[in-house]
């Protein structure tokens, strides 16, 4: 059985092509044409291919054919019109076919995540935390451990955000995504209440911006010292409030991370020769076991099919 994963990143897309339990073909593309080709090629040799596409802040799992206006709308959580090259029209682009694909749940929408820990919250975490947790959770289940032995955190650190996630009993407890916590290379991180006031950031851009290398060009080596202290405060919050030790390190900066706090913490990291493939080799996984392949006691434990929540469910306005 073949299965394809999709992993939408700071400027590139990401595809790993799993095929009877060998080794991912592992790709990269530009821009989404390019994806979408490839998709077809690869459906062409694989009939009925299940895909699990890159889905943003998460809907209920669902077929890209069911996707709404909703669906749309909170995957990616934006005002303005979809762009050209954004994940909104690439999804779109994929209602009228009739492709074997699925858009899935993010962190928060998980029903493992406590109600309380939702509340006033939406980045916890994007689908692509949730699946780069299942590349996790699958490698240590193939090496022999029980799904319900997992307990570690997931820390991946990519070129614009990082994000961290707690696993117990090998499910998601708890996320803290790219803008929601410290800073990020090149995202702010959450906002303090009274500048969120007193500016008017009302575009993603702005949002997504203002990180370490922003901070860098304007103020000097403040935005390098900043990123890793936020990001070992955050990692001690989790590590010790979850009661964890080993923290999973996946992302195209975890050689770095490793070399950089490996003395405090107790870190593995994953292979070097995934590239940063992690989410999208976890989403092909996850397509397998949804649609009943290897993988299938993977969803099940993870709880992807029992998703009832919405992204702005439990927010007080």
């Amino acid at each position: 059985m073949a299965s394809l994963g999709i992993d939408y990143g700071t400027g590139s897309w990401k595809t790993a092509l799993l095929v009877e339990g060998h080794s991912p073909e592992l790709r990269s593309f530009g821009v989404a044409d390019d994806v979408r080709d490839f998709i077809a090629e690869v459906d062409r040799l694989h009939p009925a291919l299940p895909i699990v596409l890159p889905s943003g802040f998460g809907i209920p799992l669902k077929r890209v054919q069911e996707l709404d206006d909703r669906d749309l709308f909170e995957i990616a959580l934006r005002r303005d019109a979809p762009s050209e090259r954004g994940l909104s029209r690439f999804l779109t682009g994929l209602r009228a076919s009739r492709l074997n694909a699925y858009c899935i749940p993010a962190i928060k929408l998980l029903p493992s995540v406590p109600i309380h820990r939702k509340v006033n919250r939406v980045d916890m975490g994007t689908s692509d935390k949730l699946c780069a947790t299942a590349f996790f959770v699958s490698q240590l289940h193939e090496r022999g451990a029980r799904l319900e032995s997992l307990d570690f955190v997931v820390l991946e650190v990519g070129l614009a955000f990082r994000a961290i996630v707690a696993i117990r009993g090998g499910r998601i407890v708890d996320g803290l995504g790219g803008t929601a916590g410290g800073i990020g290379p090149e995202c702010r991180g959450s906002i303090d209440g009274e500048l969120a006031y007193l500016y008017d950031w009302d575009t993603k851009e702005s949002i997504y911006h203002g990180g370490a290398r922003d901070v860098e060009a304007r103020f000097g080596d403040h935005g390098h010292a900043a990123f890793w202290e936020e990001l070992e405060k955050d990692l001690l919050m989790f590590l010790s409030f979850h009661g964890l030790k080993t923290i999973l390190v996946a992302g195209r900066r975890k050689r770095e991370v490793g070399d950089r706090l490996g003395r405090r913490f107790q870190i593995d990291a994953a292979p070097q020769e995934d590239k940063g493939f992690e989410a999208a080799i976890g989403a092909a996984m996850l397509a397998d076991g949804i649609a009943g392949g290897r993988h299938g006691a993977i969803v099940t434990h993870l709880g992807l099919r029992d998703v009832r929540d919405r992204v702005l469910d439990w927010i007080y306005r």
